[in-house]
């Protein structure tokens, strides 16, 4: 498959937001440390075109009529991810709920329910904000342009112009890349596997040139908080000239002047 090449200054983006389809994104992202948060969809399955049909009308209407405990059907056989916890099917969003039940839905609906409302809320939160955001689907079966555009229309209607979407679908029989404005569909040929999952691979390519804006630095001087302590960087320009970590009663200090090495 051909793939752009990397740009070589990075494109500092305010979020990666999941569309869900399948899980491979949140991972993806998690790994390049670009998921600060959790957004509703990043643990959520849609298996089929029909999945996909009803995801849509429900993004139009702001997932207003989705989640609720009358339209989950528990999926069962087959139909199950391969997660070990309780898996359900909202009937009304199409999507397919594997990793969020600890417990049966009359048990643990209202805990479930309270999380996805938290997160669909920090998702609309970021409407009409003229935020940098980047939306990617990823799905394991070959769907029409026709519904990636219309998707697009959707979220480009709601979160501005200024945003990057990107459609990847496996099982679509080619392998072939086709950009059309700020909207980019990803086609492969072969099946979606856990390589696809745990590892980086061509598909994922597109994420390498984003970074956080949060992430971007005062070059001159940046105190950040890291694991059991701060680091203090100053003058990040030149190359490291002096370094100094000291552990004070489980707290940890690290001064770098110049680019740190590590």
């Amino acid at each position: 498959m051909k793939t752009e090449s990397n740009e070589k200054e990075a494109k500092y983006i305010d979020y990666v937001v999941s569309l869900g389809g399948n899980c491979a994104l949140a991972k993806q992202a998690h790994i390049r440390e670009l998921r600060p948060c959790s957004f509703p969809f990043d643990y959520f399955w849609l298996r089929d075109e029909n999945d996909l049909k009803k995801m849509i009308k429900e993004l139009k209407a702001d997932f207003a009529n989705s989640f609720k405990k009358e339209n989950l059907i528990e999926l069962t056989g087959d139909k199950r991810g391969t997660s070990k916890l309780y898996q359900y099917q909202d009937t009304v969003s199409g999507y397919n709920i594997i990793h969020l039940f600890k417990k049966p839905a009359d048990e643990y609906y209202e805990e479930a329910y309270s999380t996805i409302t938290r997160r669909l809320n920090r998702l609309k939160a970021l409407q009409y904000k003229n935020k940098k955001l980047c939306f990617a689907l990823t799905i394991n079966f070959y769907t029409s342009r026709k519904n990636l555009r219309e998707i697009a229309e959707i979220l480009l209607e709601k979160y501005g112009q200024n945003i990057d979407i990107y459609f990847i679908l496996w099982n679509s029989g080619f392998d072939r890349e086709i950009k059309e404005g700020n909207i980019n569909y990803i086609y492969s040929a072969g099946g979606f596997n856990d390589y696809d999952f745990n590892n980086t691979n061509y598909i994922w390519h597109f994420l390498d040139k984003y970074k956080l804006i949060e992430q971007k630095e005062n070059q001159y001087f940046c105190i950040k908080q890291i694991k059991k302590g701060i680091q203090i960087k100053i003058l990040q320009l030149i190359n490291t000239l002096f370094r100094f970590r000291i552990y004070i009663f489980g707290f940890r200090l690290d001064i770098c002047i110049g680019k740190p090495r590590d």
